[in-house]
């Protein structure tokens, strides 16, 4: 049997085991070269694991330049007219 995993999960998995996926310096190439995201996925998988692998995550989302559209997930979980930041912003 052949598991898959969409480009979110994979994204997901690489960023809470980088040194699994060629270390740190690798991340920002692969998840440059993936397909897009959905932001609603993503804000789901990324929800479930610890709050400093989505920090890591938009950290690594900003260094690549990707966007994410969270409106959807926003509008879901009743946060219209705010943003959910991924990273920290300071």
């Amino acid at each position: 049997m052949l598991v898959g995993s969409t480009p979110e999960q994979t994204v997901v998995d690489l960023v809470q085991h980088q040194q699994r996926g060629g270390g740190p310096s690798n991340v920002p190439t692969v998840i440059a070269e993936m397909p897009p995201l959905d932001g609603v996925t993503l804000a789901e998988l990324v929800g479930r694991r610890p709050q400093p692998v989505a920090q890591r995550l938009g950290w690594f989302l900003d260094f690549v330049e990707i966007d994410v559209d969270l409106t959807n997930w926003n509008r879901s979980h009743g946060r219209v007219g705010q943003r959910l930041y991924l990273h920290v912003v300071g």
